[in-house]
């Protein structure tokens, strides 16, 4: 063994070879993936996700238990039902309720009137009006009123 080069300790055979020949021999020692087990029975071992099916009282792959998912990824939504508004506009002195058949028309009819949907309103965050500098100008008028800090 020559005294130049990057040597590593291998814990299998407990001595120190050249960093190839670990490398070689740790490439060898790879566990093989899918091949049967020999700890608990015959069976190959398997990789994935799993479900314990309580109808049926085992473990299913969670394709098979939930179904196969598309990945299309179009939704198709039902629209809404028609229904006549509560809420309506005086038309030639009468109050007017209109039949909202769709998305669309319940949209504009809220627009029509001047109404929002609660929890589907945009908040919007009030516009501040003071700036950082003002906060500070007064933390340091407010200490020297107190006596805390002079200037």
């Amino acid at each position: 063994m020559s005294d130049k080069g990057v040597f590593l300790y291998d814990d299998v055979l407990g001595k120190v070879l050249p960093k190839e020949e670990v490398m070689a021999l740790r490439a060898h020692r790879r566990p093989v993936r899918n091949v049967q087990s020999t700890v608990h029975d015959d069976r190959p071992v398997e990789r994935g996700r799993w479900v314990w099916d309580r109808k049926t009282q085992r473990m299913m792959s969670a394709d098979e238990y939930y179904g196969a998912r598309s990945s299309s990824g179009i939704t198709i939504m039902k629209d809404i039902e028609a229904y006549q508004a509560v809420t309506g506009r005086v038309v030639d002195g009468k109050i007017k309720r209109d039949v909202i058949g769709g998305r669309k028309q319940h949209r504009d009819h809220l627009r029509a009137i001047g109404a929002i949907e609660i929890g589907n309103e945009k908040v919007t965050p009030p516009p501040r009006d003071r700036t950082t500098d003002d906060h500070a100008q007064d933390i340091a008028r407010a200490m020297q009123e107190t006596g805390y800090w002079k200037p």
